[in-house]
């Protein structure tokens, strides 16, 4: 992402430093498309009962920001997942019930899309959302 968005976005995001696990902040996108790039901050994985209300906050505060300047349409990593270590199949549970019930109570954005770039959370996420 840095990379495609070009320095500015490095500079951007080092202004919002420090960003607390569970917490998120916004960007202007620079080089790449779309109008902003939102910074959601995961927990370092120590155990579930701790760690997982901090990463189901960083979904909601990303959800939060994206109706707050009316996104229409977010994507969303696997958050914490990767160096940060946290279990995918419940990293996966925590993604889509926290997304579910905020769409309940919130009319956008519009479009969610869980960008998975690994086979293992591609078959996680289809079979979580029931997707075929």
């Amino acid at each position: 992402v840095h990379g495609a968005a070009g320095p500015e976005l490095v500079r951007a995001s080092m202004q919002l430093a420090p960003c607390p696990a569970g917490r998120a902040r916004l960007t202007a996108s620079f080089a790449l498309p779309g109008r902003f790039v939102i910074h959601a901050v995961g927990p370092i994985f120590d155990n579930l009962e701790k760690d997982g209300p901090k990463l189901a906050s960083a979904y909601r505060t990303s959800l939060d920001l994206a109706a707050l300047h009316e996104v229409d349409s977010i994507a969303f990593p696997c958050i914490s997942t990767g160096v940060y270590d946290f279990p995918h199949q419940e990293a996966c549970d925590i993604a889509c019930e926290t997304v579910i019930r905020w769409l309940s109570e919130n009319e956008t954005p519009h479009r969610i899309v869980f960008c998975c770039f690994e086979d293992r959370d591609f078959q996680l996420y289809r079979e979580r959302l029931a997707l075929d």
